[in-house]
């Protein structure tokens, strides 16, 4: 209909100046599997700070229950964005975060506590202590953010589709963020996201923005090639080229 169409994940939202304090560090052994991954830190966050009612109303409306204002941000902006995000409570972590593979006999207690034996293909996300999340699936419950949480490690980052699908069907277990990533999320989106989540907390939970880490591989964008006539030829309608260009301008694309 030509209306006017503000999409969220196309500005990187205003953040305070980090303050002079570490964010927490993390790394990527295997590149292939993550291509992006990134981590605000934030401090001095209100552990009782309620979610706002309009996204608690909006949560509701979309068949999600709130919980607390971390989680209701990170899940509000999945379901804003598309990309999902994860709260860890910083300081239930031990050293920095490490996306790997999993080694043999190790095990992880997810947040619906269930005992999972791990495989070598799961994806997982560690610290020193170990697994404490599977990637891009379900965080483990030592490290979750609760009622007295008051430094959050926002994760959000790009998986591998079929490594999550594989990891999801294995543990026969589907969350929200698996569906989407083993669907396909923009695999530059997890900045965008995650700035637009930490700006939600700060808006509403008060604290500090410490800052950012993040590990990137070289990524190239994806370029479809279109023969301008084929909308017309499959949609037995007439279509011009002018009108392929204009639609695909207008959900976001780059036409050369």
């Amino acid at each position: 209909y030509d209306v006017p169409f503000a999409d969220p994940g196309l500005a990187l939202a205003d953040l305070p100046a980090p303050t002079g304090d570490e964010p927490h560090p993390c790394a990527v052994v295997d590149a292939g599997a993550c291509g992006l991954f990134t981590l605000r830190t934030l401090v001095d966050v209100d552990p009782q700070a309620p979610s706002p009612m309009w996204m608690r109303r909006r949560l509701v409306m979309s068949g999600m229950r709130p919980v607390s204002l971390a989680v209701d941000v990170t899940n509000y902006v999945m379901l804003e964005t598309g990309q999902p995000l994860h709260a860890f409570d910083r300081a239930k972590l031990r050293g920095p975060i490490v996306v790997r593979r999993a080694r043999p006999g190790e095990t992880l207690e997810t947040l619906d506590h269930v005992e999972r034996a791990l495989h070598a293909d799961d994806l997982l996300i560690t610290d020193d202590r170990g697994p404490i999340g599977l990637a891009g699936t379900m965080g483990g419950l030592e490290t979750e953010v609760d009622d007295t949480t008051r430094e959050i490690a926002l994760e959000a980052a790009h998986f591998d589709a079929a490594v999550v699908a594989r990891m999801s069907r294995r543990h026969k277990l589907s969350s929200e963020a698996s569906r989407r990533f083993e669907r396909g999320v923009d695999p530059v989106l997890a900045p965008y996201a995650s700035a637009r989540a930490a700006a939600l907390l700060l808006a509403h939970g008060g604290g500090r923005y410490v800052g950012m880490t993040a590990v990137e591989a070289p990524h190239d964008p994806v370029v479809v090639e279109l023969d301008a006539g084929l909308p017309a030829r499959v949609a037995g309608m007439a279509i011009d080229k002018a009108t392929v260009v204009e639609r695909l301008v207008a959900v976001g694309c780059v036409v050369r």
